[in-house]
């Protein structure tokens, strides 16, 4: 299976071994993937480092700290990196083939956006949690799913500036 990386400043593409759904995980065929032009500029900027690594958090590795792990059960934890190479991708759209063990409310060929840069990668399959994946509605284009998470990073931008309530306020007093 194919999947993207950052190496050296550049995205290269390499084969990877498809994931396998843990409890709590969707498969996902991916059909279209969200280059977010900032965050993955930075990253492969990041990646022209010789000591460049994958982690998300400085200092910390997800997958064994335990600050990163409580509350959250094992199959769910952040997978490991691919040593040597750092992960591009964090907004996705595709069809479900296959769900573990306590999804139960998707099933193969069901329309998903996914969401995490921990798990929503450039790559042609993708496992993620069940609560970062969001059915698709059939009026709706997977091309246009795909970017699921700019839309939530955008709606939560809104909501921590409180534009959508300064706005209906200047329009309220002025009637």
């Amino acid at each position: 299976m194919r999947r993207i990386f950052a190496l050296g400043g550049q995205a290269v593409i390499r084969d990877v071994e498809t994931p396998e759904p843990r409890p709590g995980e969707v498969l996902v065929r991916t059909a279209f993937s969200t280059a977010s032009a900032g965050t993955e500029l930075l990253i492969l900027r990041k990646s022209e480092a010789p000591d460049a690594t994958d982690e998300e958090y400085p200092g910390a590795a997800p997958w064994e700290d335990p600050r990163f792990r409580a509350g959250i059960p094992a199959p769910l934890r952040p997978r490991r990196p691919v040593p040597g190479l750092i992960s591009l991708g964090y907004s996705l759209a595709g069809t479900v083939i296959g769900v573990g063990e306590g999804v139960t409310d998707l099933r193969p060929g069901d329309r998903v956006a996914c969401s995490g840069s921990q798990c929503a990668h450039h790559a042609a399959i993708v496992a993620v949690p069940r609560n970062l994946t969001v059915p698709v509605p059939d009026a709706v284009p997977l091309e246009a799913a795909a970017f699921v998470t700019l839309g939530a990073i955008a709606e939560e931008a809104l909501r921590r500036c409180a534009i959508s309530d300064r706005k209906s306020t200047r329009l309220n007093s002025s009637h």
